[in-house]
């Protein structure tokens, strides 16, 4: 059996990028994460 590409992501760019390079994921599945806190944490640090 070949691996599954999940992809846990929401954004059309990221999946247009995959299929740029011949890569469809078997399944889009977001994840329900914040990531505003994450994002500010790294300009913080930056």
């Amino acid at each position: 059996m070949a691996p599954r590409l999940i992809l846990a992501s929401n954004s059309i760019r990221r999946y247009d990028l995959l299929g740029q390079v011949g890569i469809v994921p078997d399944i889009v599945d977001p994840s329900n994460v914040d990531e505003t806190t994450m994002i500010r944490a790294c300009h913080r640090i930056r």
